[in-house]
């Protein structure tokens, strides 16, 4: 399974990347910006993107079709599909909900859920560690 923190080079990411045939893309601060090194991973199927930081160690997964992804145990985050129930689950779980026009995003202790919809319908999840969350 796939999750926040998991580094790039442990044997269930290169078991991931290998099954998949994945490649793994490095940016680097080509203008000397002062930026850091990452790395991503862009998957068609199944729908996933990965970040990495410069340690290597998954910041962000942005899932672009959650009802697929979490059937196939790709990666675990709370199966909510609709507003009410997002709102509901960050109640129950002492989460802060923050809003905006088009998604609900509910900001715990080590991860944030970021749940876009299109009308009703979810269409985008991301899921990120604390220290990227805008």
């Amino acid at each position: 399974m796939i999750e926040v923190g998991i580094l790039l080079k442990s044997e269930e990411m290169i078991e991931f990347l290998e099954r998949y045939d994945l490649s793994v893309t490095y940016h680097f601060d080509r203008l000397n910006e002062g930026q850091s090194d990452s790395y991503t991973v862009e998957s068609e199927e199944p729908p996933l993107a990965l970040k990495f930081d410069t340690d290597q160690r998954c910041t962000t997964i942005f899932i672009r079709n959650p009802a697929a992804v979490i059937g196939k145990g790709f990666v675990s985050f709370p199966d909510l599909r609709s507003p009410r129930e997002i709102e509901k689950h960050a109640k129950v779980n002492g989460l802060v909900l923050r809003r905006g026009p088009s998604w609900l995003r509910c900001d715990g202790p080590v991860r944030c859920h970021h749940y876009e919809f299109t009308g009703e319908k979810l269409t985008m999840v991301t899921i990120m560690s604390r220290e990227v969350a805008p």
